[in-house]
């Protein structure tokens, strides 16, 4: 378990991140994607509405009028995950952040793995399909569905779906928390090989690039 201390660092870490020049984003979409990418949709946001350590998302929509949302990845930021990670345990170690117990090494392995991972969006698209078809008979998930016309190695659509993130459960009703909990222990049992490399679920929304519940 991360101490609150730390969790309160992360996230606002999470809720500060800056965005990319409109420039610097195109840029990007268009070496990916093919400077006739636009006209795959009806209409695109310049301004992000959600950013985070390694890319932000835009709000699209496509001609038959779906809304999407497109993650872009920051560039280069493949690149700095070793050297950053170390920079981090670095800190954690120093102001001594890290839980007593905590194999420092192993930790800084297993999150440039993961992050190496978390950059790969043709890995996560593929994920994020298969998912869809493991829970196609669970009424209670909803898992966006991959627009692979608009998505590679940096940039990942999927379509938008609107909600709470899994850390707001926490104001809602006994109830429903329940329900929660007991959807995110079914969703392990279905897929007990297949969750370590999910993204963190929320409720119904999960911006495009993550599953949600739905009641």
């Amino acid at each position: 378990m991360v101490s609150p201390k730390v969790q309160k660092v992360f996230e606002r870490v999470r809720q500060s991140a800056d965005f990319m020049p409109t420039r610097q984003m195109y840029s990007v979409i268009n070496e990916d994607l093919g400077p006739d990418w636009k006209s795959k949709v009806a209409s695109f946001e310049e301004k992000p509405f959600a950013a985070a350590s390694i890319g932000e998302v835009h709000r699209a929509v496509l001609h038959d009028g779906t809304t999407v949302a497109m993650k872009i990845q920051y560039p280069g930021i493949s690149k700095s995950i070793d050297t950053d990670v170390a920079n981090i345990m670095l800190v954690l170690k120093r102001f001594e952040l890290l839980p007593r117990g905590m194999f420092a090494e192993e930790a800084i392995k297993v999150a440039k793995r993961e992050l190496h991972w978390e950059c790969d969006y043709i890995r996560e698209a593929a994920y994020a399909t298969h998912f869809k078809k493991l829970l196609a008979d669970e009424k209670a998930f909803v898992v966006p569905r991959v627009i692979p016309e608009l998505s590679s190695h940096r940039v990942y659509t999927t379509e938008y779906f609107d909600g709470l993130v899994l850390d707001d459960c926490a104001a809602l009703s006994q109830e429903v928390r329940n329900w929660v909990s007991i959807r995110v222990v079914v969703v392990v049992a279905l897929t007990p090989t297949f969750c370590g490399q999910c993204q963190e679920p929320t409720l119904t929304e999960m911006t495009s690039y993550t599953n949600g519940l739905q009641w």
